[in-house]
């Protein structure tokens, strides 16, 4: 799985990070398909009465409706988690710094514990484990 022979604390590192980006690549998703069919609903309201978009928000949220709104987080969350599963795909393969760098980064905007656990391992020179050290040395 691992090209270069990484410590155990940095394949669990990878993984946790792995695992966190695809539950938050779901979870957006799913923020994104609330906010999608809410749009649908108020679109619809306003088609079906001849109102404004405000005047149908505050009819739908006083007949109780549960309205889901703020897309710019969503966007930016599911391309986060994008980036960050493709940069720990690329980083499972190769251990270049700046990849390693940028890794650690776009895990820190997703994840701080992940991410900052990446740039431990990175600057405390625990990537990689002894025994392949000694052995490319």
């Amino acid at each position: 799985m691992f090209y270069y022979k990484y410590s155990k604390l940095t394949r669990f590192t990878v993984i946790f990070n792995m695992i966190y980006a695809i539950g938050s690549l779901i979870y957006y998703s799913y923020q994104h398909m609330l906010i999608s069919a809410s749009e649908k609903m108020i679109l619809a309201y306003m088609r079906e009465n001849g109102v404004i978009r405000d005047t149908a928000i505050r009819a739908l949220q006083n007949s109780g409706e549960v309205l889901h709104f703020s897309t710019a987080n969503v966007v930016v969350g599911i391309n986060l988690a994008i980036a960050c599963i493709i940069l720990l795909l690329f980083f499972r393969k190769n251990n270049a710094f700046l990849l390693v760098m940028v890794t650690a980064l776009a895990c820190t905007l997703l994840n701080f514990v992940g991410g900052a656990f990446l740039f431990f391992l990175m600057f405390t020179n625990r990537l990689e484990s002894e025994e392949y050290k000694t052995r490319t040395s």
